[in-house]
């Protein structure tokens, strides 16, 4: 049988345990100091421990009593944090939960969903981010955005951008010394693990054969860290131009030689058949693709 005490008794413990005093415990917590003394009794006598040594008109925590305090004050903060989101959502009709990629959460997302928040002040939606396939029934997710080709199966998909134009991108720096596409084999080249081919497909769309040792070079498993990369002047990568306007109109990055390729990758939206969508996630949904076709 499991010995739970109740919530009043921890508290009056947690604070006699703070000050190792009944009395100043008794003065937070607005009751007198018999109350916290008999409070105190009974929880050691209910768990069968010592907590306290009593040490003529002193307490001290004994060691068992020191170990429960550092939990039950964690219980009890948790406890209180809970109970506040509890309060705060029950504002609101609904949440919804996003899985987005970084890239595209930090540079498209987030600068425009103050609109979704100011149109829907009732659904509050949660991001996290995610960059690899995820199954939704072993998820909290209600929907996701996801970089590809189709949408994963069991869920539907809708088209929220498409990847289009891809071109190299580095800093100033490695730019001046690029005049060429050969050039830019010459520096180092960064990518990213999902998309470790990309170079090579950037080769052939440009008519650069020989010994390309497109595979060399650091990778990376977010594109924000790739970009980030090559902005630090460590090499020149590839990118969406979707995905860097705003480095490239902040001279962060610049396009060192129009040698572009096309993606057929596109943003989508998915969201899982199996369950009936709620409310919240169709406004989400028709926001998006409002946004931003």
């Amino acid at each position: 049988m499991r010995v739970i005490p109740n919530l009043n008794a921890l508290r009056m413990f947690e604070a006699t345990a703070r000050y190792q005093s009944f009395a100043r415990a008794a003065d937070e917590l607005c009751v007198t100091h018999s109350a916290v003394y008999k409070q105190i009794t009974a929880l050691e006598e209910k768990l069968d421990v010592r907590l306290f040594k009593r040490v003529k008109k002193r307490i001290f925590l004994t060691p068992q009593g020191s170990e429960y305090a550092l939990r039950v004050r964690a219980a009890l903060q948790r406890l209180g944090r809970d109970t506040e989101e509890l309060v705060a959502r029950g504002h609101l009709t609904s949440s919804i939960e996003i899985a987005v990629p970084l890239s595209f959460g930090v540079e498209l997302l987030v600068p425009k969903l103050p609109e979704f928040c100011k149109k829907h002040p009732d659904i509050q939606v949660h991001l996290s981010v995610r960059n690899r396939p995820f199954l939704f029934s072993s998820t909290p997710f209600d929907g996701a955005i996801i970089f590809g080709t189709r949408a994963w199966e069991g869920t539907t998909g809708f088209t929220l951008l498409r990847e289009g134009t891809v071109v190299p991108v580095c800093n100033e720096a490695i730019g001046e010394s690029i005049s060429t596409a050969t050039d830019i084999l010459d520096q180092p080249l960064l990518h990213l693990t999902s998309r470790l081919d990309d170079w090579e497909r950037w080769a052939a769309a440009n008519n650069i054969h020989g010994d390309i040792r497109v595979f060399r070079g650091l990778r990376f498993d977010q594109f924000a860290l790739l970009t980030s990369t090559a902005i630090a002047g460590l090499g020149v990568c590839l990118a969406p131009l979707v995905l860097v306007e705003r480095e490239l109109a902040e001279k962060r990055l610049m396009v060192p030689i129009d040698t572009p390729m096309h993606s057929d990758r596109e943003l989508l939206f998915i969201r899982p058949t199996q369950a009936a969508p709620s409310d919240a996630l169709m406004a989400f949904q028709d926001w998006l693709i409002g946004a931003y076709s």
